[in-house]
């Protein structure tokens, strides 16, 4: 699996994380012996926030491609 991170380029400052492979694309918030929390597009195309310490496939918010907003609770 090979990941990308860019902090700024020559045109623009921004943070960019990328998957060159075929697997999603997460950035992980992880609190040592607390809590962690993925946010990142799916395989699907669909955008999620969840996971992680909410257990796999437990998400607090998705997004996909048609527009509809789902979020838990």
């Amino acid at each position: 699996k090979q990941t990308v991170s860019t902090v700024g380029s020559d045109m623009s400052d921004q943070f960019s994380i990328r998957n060159a492979g075929s697997g999603a694309t997460v950035m992980t918030f992880f609190r040592s012996g607390y809590h962690g929390l993925n946010m990142g597009l799916d395989t699907d195309n669909v955008f999620r926030i969840g996971g992680y310490s909410d257990g796999a496939n437990n998400y607090r918010l998705q997004s996909d491609t048609a527009g509809n907003l789902t979020i838990r609770g």
